[in-house]
């Protein structure tokens, strides 16, 4: 089991996604969907502007419990809802559902919050999210959002996986066996479920 921890600097609901019974990253975060295993747990740290009064965030926690295929994920009817409508409730808006293959196993971008307005696919975010062909799914998960929780002070220090926030796109995923500890009684403190909207919404 590992812990992974990075910074959440867009949170539209869109990655992570908390809805529809499941947390899902299905975007952004190829190195994290790459690396992270079936019981691993992933820390998503509020980035600068969803600060409020300055201290270190959570704006969500999952365990990752099943991985599937674009393909899959697209398919996989538990996951419709995700697929999104652009113009409706900002939930159907920012599904993250946005990857099919063609006949030709080419990747089929939705009309979605990484795509162009009007369908018009953008091919710098379909081949970044498709470099990986993974998508990370928990049904044991909390996220926060807008109401993200100050970190205790016992984690600050190892946690944040980039402290000078220069560099957002990295996780972090390497602790001490004892920090792995408290990360886990930690973990087990948090309650389950949805506590707020995306930071985005308006």
């Amino acid at each position: 089991m590992n812990f992974f921890s990075y910074i959440v600097d867009r949170d539209f609901g869109f990655a992570p996604n908390p809805f529809y019974g499941f947390c899902t990253l299905a975007n952004c975060k190829p190195r994290t969907r790459k690396s992270a295993k079936v019981g691993d747990k992933i820390f998503g740290l509020a980035g600068k502007k969803y600060r409020g009064d300055g201290g270190h965030r959570l704006i969500y926690a999952m365990e990752v419990t099943e991985i599937l295929t674009f393909e899959n994920y697209f398919n996989d009817k538990r996951f419709k809802l995700k697929k999104p409508t652009i113009k409706s409730h900002p939930k159907r808006q920012f599904g993250d559902n946005i990857y099919y293959q063609d006949s030709l196993n080419r990747y089929v971008q939705l009309d979605s919050h990484h795509s162009f307005p009007n369908a018009i696919t953008h091919t710098g975010n379909r081949d970044h999210d498709t470099q990986v062909d993974k998508v990370l799914i928990s049904d044991n998960f909390v996220y926060y959002g807008n109401n993200a929780i100050l970190l205790p002070n016992n984690l600050l220090d190892n946690v944040i996986a980039n402290k000078n926030i220069t560099v957002k796109r990295h996780h972090k995923n390497r602790f001490h066996s004892d920090f792995i500890s408290e990360l886990e009684k930690y973990w087990q403190t948090l309650p389950r479920g949805i506590y707020g909207n995306p930071n985005e919404w308006k």
